[in-house]
């Protein structure tokens, strides 16, 4: 083993002391939720959540000084050691080679204080092993680059590739993407408002349905109107031309403004900076995050575009990392915008050799398109007729000469951007009109394939097939049949035939 700075046993930094009161106090303060909440309505309750609450914060600063006591970490031959616990002591001993990637992160306390937290993810894990969250920025990457080298040696030493993260240095890299105010709030003008709009409607109307008593008898008390009036004036104008205009004036202004404060929170300063073997991200404002993804790391690279984002000439793209099955952490780090130029370099280096030899692209049966149509056209029925019965108007129902030509329209385009594409060494799944989605993944990734079908498929030639990965599962629905077999062959024989390894 090389000599650095972690060969001794050694504690977080002194002010990781308020970073672990933090941690704590945030986990107490979710078993006294409930309590508090339930204190806005009761002055006795009030007394006894606070004073819980504060008997349980004093406990927990007294339980966080012994945690940072006893927390200590060193590096010892080819292993990882971490002894941690108060009341139970614990020494957890990691295998270098076991860890797939150390990633850097900072929250708004840990950005006042200069210190910075420390994440290591090891394969087969379904959670994080190891969480230093109180290092100095230079122990941070310190830490890092140490750990980069010794997995390179202890893999080195059992005859396996060297794929560890890599040390950057502006010599060996090459800033792929680098966004600023101006671009990230461009991606956020071009983001799913509809997505973002929902979420914000779910919110104000759960809010208001719970204070909804509350508000009755605000304007009852201060307006001198009968409560039955007020119902059935508000039950007629809330249909109203002009309400509906102002709640979708409200509702696009909303999701715009979620959305863009939304992506400048996320991707604040985000810099991807492509090595020799690896993917460096870097974002966040109240919350930075560094992550470090060895190229033969990655599992699949999904490119999500729609009709805005065309103008501009972006898309997204979402590389998915590989996790054990019941491993339930988001992994997937996400660059927000992508231009031609951009995607096109990185393709090539995550599939330069993929993406060779002749193609062949397989399309979904036409039942597909019948399929949605009558799902959706269902759908339109259940929503006019709802409809109908709460205005009493059955003039709403004219609304469907509009939604069914629509649903018409959008299936036929839908179905005919579906694709499943490939050459044996790299498949692309392709499906979206206004909202497009391409998954990418080379062939000896795949894990195993699956082919459902129903009754009412099997009749028809039809079924689905899904293709699992160790980032994912890629599905294809209504496939015929003979295309579905032809291509499940020719996917084993690739695979097979491959000597690389899916890790």
């Amino acid at each position: 083993m090389s000599d650095n700075g972690f060969s001794e046993p050694r504690r977080q930094e002194l002010l990781g002391v308020i970073i672990l009161f933090g941690e704590n106090l945030r986990r107490l303060f979710r078993l006294v939720a409930a309590l508090l909440f339930a204190s806005i309505y009761a002055k006795n309750l009030a007394i006894s959540g606070t004073m819980i609450f504060s008997i349980g914060a004093l406990l927990m600063a007294i339980y966080t000084v012994f945690q940072y006591l006893r927390f200590k970490f060193h590096i010892e031959g080819d292993e990882l050691i971490i002894q941690r616990g108060v009341l139970v002591r614990e020494r957890l001993t990691i295998p270098l080679e076991r860890i797939q990637t150390v990633n850097l992160s900072q929250n708004v306390i840990q950005q006042l204080l200069k210190l910075t937290g420390v994440k290591i993810d090891t394969a087969g894990s379904g959670k994080e092993e190891l969480k230093i969250s109180a290092l100095k920025r230079t122990d941070a990457l310190e830490l890092q680059s140490v750990l980069g080298r010794e997995i390179k040696q202890a893999r080195a030493g059992e005859g396996e590739p060297s794929d560890s993260p890599e040390e950057f240095s502006s010599e060996r890299n090459v800033t792929l993407v680098s966004l600023n105010i101006p671009k990230l709030l461009l991606v956020g003008l071009t983001e799913n408002h509809i997505r973002s709009g929902l979420v914000a409607l779910g919110v104000v109307w759960g809010y208001f349905w719970q204070f909804e008593d509350m508000i009755g008898d605000y304007v009852y008390s201060n307006m001198d109107i009968d409560p039955d009036q007020f119902d059935e004036a508000v039950s007629l104008t809330s249909f109203g031309l002009i309400a509906i205009i102002y709640i979708l004036i409200v509702f696009l202004i909303a999701s715009m403004l979620i959305s863009m404060i939304r992506t400048v929170l996320r991707h604040f300063d985000l810099k991807a900076i492509l090595g020799q073997r690896s993917l460096n991200v870097t974002s966040g404002l109240l919350k930075k995050n560094s992550y470090t993804i060895p190229l033969n790391k990655i599992q699949m690279v999904t490119w999500k575009g729609n009709f805005l984002r065309k103008i501009p000439g972006f898309e997204s793209v979402l590389i998915r990392q590989s996790k054990s099955g019941n491993d339930e952490r988001n992994l997937n780090v996400e660059i927000p915008a992508c231009y031609k130029g951009q995607r096109e370099q990185l393709e090539g280096v995550l599939f330069s050799h993929e993406m060779r030899g002749q193609a062949f692209t397989y399309s979904p049966h036409p039942f597909y398109r019948v399929y949605l149509t009558v799902i959706f056209s269902l759908i339109g029925l259940a929503f006019f007729g709802q409809a109908a019965l709460l205005i009493k108007d059955m003039r709403v129902w004219f609304g469907l000469l509009i939604y069914l030509p629509v649903v018409i329209l959008w299936v036929r385009k839908y179905t005919g951007t579906v694709t499943l594409t490939t050459n044996g060494d790299l498949i692309q799944f392709s499906k979206g009109w206004l909202f497009t989605s391409r998954r990418q993944l080379k062939a000896y990734k795949i894990q195993s394939m699956k082919f459902r079908q129903s009754i009412f498929q099997k009749r028809r030639g039809t079924g689905h097939l899904k293709l699992f990965t160790a980032g994912g599962v890629l599905s294809m629905r209504f496939m015929p049949y003979p295309l579905v077999e032809e291509l499940y062959n020719y996917l084993l024989y690739k695979v097979e035939l491959s000597d690389k390894n899916w890790m």
